[in-house]
């Protein structure tokens, strides 16, 4: 977006709920710089007691899927992937999200996510905000959204959950629709089969339209399984990050269609 042009500014404040409990074991960040390519570096260290076999990342961006090759990774051991995407045809804002899988010395496979912000220079702060936090349910897990929109035109876009691959939630993805100066609270419940106790990370991640330049925003809390031996078990929808990213890119084309036949 031009620097002086005006747009929906969106800010995160992430707030969660205090568990004590176990930890997922990998410390994971991200960066991307901007050369001539996307370059992506994901970092990952292990802070649990114990080696981690096939260690490998799924990394996507702009509904772009790159993986890396899969690591050992011994108590404490540290690594850096490097990958590349595609500078974009134009400014805008999009999700980078990280999904690490890995196999405990049990044999047990497991997951855990991360994501964040990637945005072109040159694009404006906004002025609507997401928060993020976890809540109290029976059963299961359940965060709150909440999404103000504090600008004089509607906040129309998608709404999608990153969770690790042994929990659910559904939908995985709605859209959204949030009127000029006002605030719509979304609930996304989660379940799945985990030990009491367990933390998770929970990253929601907003994609929308502003001015016909592609926009996002991120926001993250951390949930925890309770004791209760009565959680109802799903069956899970099967909804993997290509489709979830898929679903994401459909909504926003349907914005920019329904946009233009306003403008004309």
């Amino acid at each position: 977006m031009p620097r002086g042009a005006r747009g929906i500014a969106l800010a995160v404040v992430a707030a969660a709920r205090t568990v004590v409990a176990a930890p997922m074991p990998l410390d994971l960040s991200a960066e991307a710089t901007f050369a001539d390519a996307v370059q992506v570096a994901v970092h990952v260290v292990n802070t649990s007691g114990a080696p981690l076999r096939a260690v490998a990342p799924e990394i996507r961006h702009r509904l772009l899927e790159r993986t890396a090759p899969e690591i050992e990774l011994a108590a404490g051991a540290r690594h850096v992937w490097q990958v590349a995407f595609p500078l974009p045809a134009r400014a805008q804002g999009d999700a980078l999200i990280v999904l690490v899988r890995w196999t405990d010395a049990g044999g047990q496979r497991h997951s855990q996510p991360y994501a964040r912000l990637v945005e072109t220079p040159g694009l404006l702060p906004t002025e609507a905000q997401v928060i993020v936090e976890a809540e109290v349910a029976e059963g299961y897990q359940q965060a709150g959204v909440r999404i103000t929109n504090a600008t004089g035109n509607p906040l129309r876009g998608r709404l999608a959950a990153v969770i690790p691959d042994e929990f659910f939630t559904t939908p995985a993805a709605q859209p959204v629709d949030v009127p000029p100066r006002q605030t719509l609270r979304v609930p996304i419940t989660v379940q799945g089969d985990a030990e009491a106790g367990t933390t998770y990370p929970l990253y929601a991640i907003l994609s929308f339209e502003q001015g016909g330049i592609p926009r996002a925003i991120v926001g993250e809390t951390v949930l925890g399984v309770g004791g209760s031996p009565n959680r109802s078990r799903v069956r899970p929808l099967a909804v993997g990050l290509a489709g979830l990213l898929l679903a994401i890119g459909a909504v926003l084309l349907a914005n920019r269609r329904a946009a233009r036949r306003l403008s004309g």
